[in-house]
Formats: C-alpha cells, structure tokens, sequence
C-alpha cells in the first residue's frame, strides 16, 4: 500500500510485509521499521479497573506507541499505562463509543509494559475490547 503525498510537509507511508517505511519529504529519508498490533476483548466488573491488553516491548528493542482504538458496550474511561504509570487517558459515552488518541512521541524501551485499563461504573459486567499499535526498532 502507498500513496503520494497531498502537501510537501506530509510524509508518506508504506505497508509491506509486516514492515513500515516512512518517507519524509523534510528531509528525504526512509526508516524500515516492524509493526506491533496487540488486540484483546474482556468482560470487566463494575467500579474495578481491569487490564484489556497490554504490549512488552521486546529484548534490545524500542518501541513506539502510534495509535490505540478501545471501544466497549458502555461509558467507561480507559488509560493507557507505561510500567503501571498513567500516560494518557480517555472516555466513552453513549455518544461515541470509540477512544482512537494517534501518538508519536510515547516510547518504552526493552522489557517496558504498555497496557490499557477500563473502569466502567454500570450494575453489570460488561465487555470491552481495544488494540496497541506501534512500531519496534
């Protein structure tokens, strides 16, 4: 998958292979780089915070947290941790039931844990589910 650039600020990016490359017009240069995607689904009780799926960055690696959809079938906030610190956080609602934050700059190195937690306030159990994306080099 590719496309061209649409402004000369915006850099390019290409999919092949389980494998990223970045094309930054400012200035010319491509990084090849591997893809991390952890999804998982749970049922979590009400007023407890649970884990919904979590990333250990490998042996003599780094890696780069991008992107995160967590999603559920009630008004929850999650938040997504690095070795158990809270890093960012969001909401949902019955007004939208996505939380899609696209990051850049969150990084954890070997044997770091990036995880994302819910909490949810209901009388019942209810399930959630979310997806850690990144890229390791």
């Amino acid at each position: 998958m590719a496309r061209s650039p649409q402004s000369k600020s915006e850099a390019v990016i290409q999919i092949e292979n389980e494998k990223v490359s970045t094309v930054n017009p400012f200035p010319t240069s491509i990084i090849d780089k591997e893809v991390f995607s952890n999804y998982n689904e749970i049922t979590a009780a009400s007023s407890v915070e649970s884990d919904v799926v979590s990333y250990t960055v490998p042996a003599e690696k780094t890696a780069r947290v991008w992107r995160i959809h967590a999603s559920g079938e009630a008004s929850a906030r999650f938040r997504l941790k690095l070795n158990g610190t809270i890093i960012a956080s969001g909401r949902i609602s019955w007004t939208d039931r996505n939380w899609q934050p696209t990051f850049g700059d969150i990084e954890g190195t070997a044997g770091d844990i990036f995880k994302i937690t819910v909490i949810h306030t209901e009388s019942s159990s209810k399930d959630y589910w979310a997806t850690i994306s990144g890229i390791i080099f």
